[in-house]
């Protein structure tokens, strides 16, 4: 059976009676240019995120899948098609829950230092997010940068201030995590540690788990931290495979089916770009 038709739930169907996190239906869009030539970014994507869950959208260089995770949070409108965060529009979702963003720019200001940034809490949207008192301090220490409180960004290293980056999206305790790309300017090492903490973060959370949005083009690093990966075709964009990851936690390159799922993934990307 090829991973195109092992979605990682059915279609439609819910697992409680809680709204999906995260729905999309027949969504599209269009870019037009200044000499009005039009692009299309994204045609008739239609998904549902499940609370708690860790997606991954895996997709080619290019092929719209940080367009659609900005779709997704309402930071743009789509040309055509619906969005709702647990069942209701963006703009609403995001007044009631909160939405932690990171991106390959960690975006932490020059001016302030580490604790600073972070009780920035840089939130999706105009809202100010509710920061407990000694939150700030706890998350430095759960992402080791309690003796780097007073430091500022010019004095990180990369993978340092990409943690800084991580505590300020997930201090808040949004009920949602954007992630684009957030560690494909690191090293290897850095890289997967930084997935690994991750992963931590969200699991100290419990009931509270933020559902996670993951943009990569990592096969890799799909199958390391995903409950599930979306692939995603050449743009314009268009979901070629649904896969549940079924390994073991925590997932070594070396236990059984990692490979041979890092390989299929692959065959669907190819597949994927040969159809965009």
């Amino acid at each position: 059976m090829s991973l195109a038709t092992r979605p990682g739930r059915p279609p439609g169907k819910a697992p409680s009676a809680l709204p999906p996190a995260v729905e999309a239906i027949d969504v599209g869009h269009v870019f037009r240019g200044r000499d009005g030539v039009e692009t299309a970014a994204i045609e008739r994507v239609s998904l549902q995120i499940q609370p708690g869950e860790l997606v991954a959208l895996l997709g080619p260089n290019g092929c719209g899948k940080s367009t659609l995770l900005r779709i997704l949070s309402g930071l743009i409108q789509p040309t055509r098609g619906t969005i709702a965060l647990a069942g209701a529009p963006p703009s609403v979702a995001r007044a009631g829950q909160g939405i932690g963003w990171l991106a390959q720019d960690d975006g932490l200001l020059p001016w302030l230092d580490v604790t600073g940034n972070v009780g920035l809490a840089g939130r999706v949207g105009r809202r100010r997010a509710a920061v407990r008192p000694d939150g700030v301090a706890e998350m430095l220490a759960q992402v080791g940068l309690a003796d780097s409180a007073r430091r500022y960004p010019h004095e990180l290293s990369g993978g340092m201030r990409q943690r800084a980056a991580l505590a300020r999206a997930l201090v808040a305790e949004p009920a949602l995590l954007f992630l684009d790309e957030p560690f494909a300017s690191l090293d290897e090492i850095t890289r997967e540690r930084l997935g690994d903490l991750l992963l931590t973060l969200r699991g100290i959370g419990g009931a509270r788990r933020p559902t996670t949005l993951l943009v990569t083009h990592s096969v890799v690093e799909a199958v390391r931290l995903a409950d599930r990966v979306l692939v995603f075709s050449a743009r314009p964009a268009r979901v070629v495979a649904d896969v549940a990851v079924r390994l073991d936690r925590p997932r070594r390159y070396d236990q059984p089916g990692f490979g041979g799922l890092v390989q299929s993934l692959k065959a669907e990307l190819g597949g994927g770009a040969s159809h965009g």
